[in-house]
């Protein structure tokens, strides 16, 4: 009996691995370091900055300099303003291209007994230390892609827990999240290019509308404020009431005001 219990806990100290049992965290990690950087992704030659926005990269390691969470509208405005390496086709990665690079959520997840602090869900080639994200970010990263009714909720993918198998991951947009830069070694012209720049066109497009209407409204604002004053001013100019004198004049003056509209 005794040995039978040696060798289940032995057994059962085999099977858990890093907080999910029978699973392992695994990942892609084969990427090609350029030295600058940056790695690429031989499987699909997409090239990757090595550094979440607000880290440097330091020739070892991602230094923090920055608040490294942005909401969705931010981080597209600073992909699509990145000019890294002289470069100018920097964009937020799509969700299957977060995805291929980051293990399972069920395998990798902080679950369990034990939580796996200081291990990652994606390659040390991208993934920054754990200890980053507890210090300022959430290891969630923004994919340029939404989902719900409306395409209301922009999608992420967590680097330090895992990809979802199925429905993805999406929140309001002006939750916080990190950003991730990718660009094609290939064609300008991809799909996710394209898709990319499709939902940035959009986003611009919605915010020249509400800078729009926000004229309209402060003008017309402006212009109802003018209304009033000059009805006030009216009013103002029209002889006072007079007991037992002939108020014609006042009467006519103040009906004369009350016909300027200012709806």
């Amino acid at each position: 009996m005794k040995s039978y219990s040696i060798c289940l806990l032995l057994l059962c100290q085999i099977i858990f691995v890093g907080g999910a049992w029978g699973a392992e965290c695994k990942f892609f990690d084969g990427f090609k370091d350029n030295g600058d950087g940056t790695v690429t992704d031989p499987r699909s030659s997409l090239i990757w900055k090595r550094c979440a926005e607000g880290f440097t990269w330091n020739g070892k390691e991602c230094k923090q300099e920055r608040e490294p969470d942005s909401d969705w509208y931010r981080a597209m405005h600073i992909a699509k303003g990145s000019s890294f390496l002289g470069k100018k086709d920097w964009r937020l990665p799509s969700l299957n291209e977060l995805n291929s690079v980051t293990g399972r959520y069920d395998d990798c997840a902080y679950t369990g007994p034990e939580r796996r602090i200081g291990v990652r869900s994606a390659s040390k080639m991208l993934a920054h230390d754990i200890r980053d994200y507890e210090d300022g970010g959430s290891g969630d990263f923004w994919s340029y892609e939404s989902e719900g009714s409306g395409k209301i909720f922009r999608c992420f993918v967590s680097f330090s827990q895992g990809r979802h198998e199925g429905e993805p991951s999406c929140t309001h947009p002006g939750n916080p999240a990190q950003v991730r830069l990718v660009r094609s070694s290939q064609s300008s012209e991809s799909a996710e290019n394209l898709e990319f720049n499709f939902e940035y066109s959009q986003l611009a497009q919605a915010k020249h509308n509400e800078s729009i209407f926000n004229a309209a409204r402060d003008s017309q604002n402006s212009s109802r404020q003018i209304c009033e004053a000059q009805k006030s001013t009216c009013f103002a100019s029209c002889p006072s009431y007079i007991a037992g004198a002939n108020n014609d004049y006042h009467f006519d003056c103040n009906n004369k005001c009350n016909q300027i509209s200012c709806d």
